[in-house]
């Protein structure tokens, strides 16, 4: 896959699926994305599993909360 644009992004070849404030290793079933035009893999993502969406889930309510104490002209 190696294309030079997802590099520089960060994106590796197989990605894990799942974000906390930091990418989660995860074991799941493989997605390989592929280009429209050309039908080649672009890369692939790593699904996660309950454990996972549950850290991530957690995470994102906690994060609102301290969210919603900002003021809009601060957000």
């Amino acid at each position: 896959m190696n294309l030079e644009f997802l590099r520089e992004l960060g994106i590796g070849d197989t990605n894990p699926g799942a974000y906390d404030g930091s990418w989660i290793t995860t074991k799941g079933e493989t997605v390989t994305s592929a280009s429209p035009a050309t039908g080649k893999a672009i890369g692939a993502v790593t699904m996660s599993g309950t454990a996972e969406y549950e850290r991530v889930m957690n995470a994102a309510r906690e994060a609102q909360l301290r969210w919603r104490e900002l003021p809009a002209p601060i957000r």
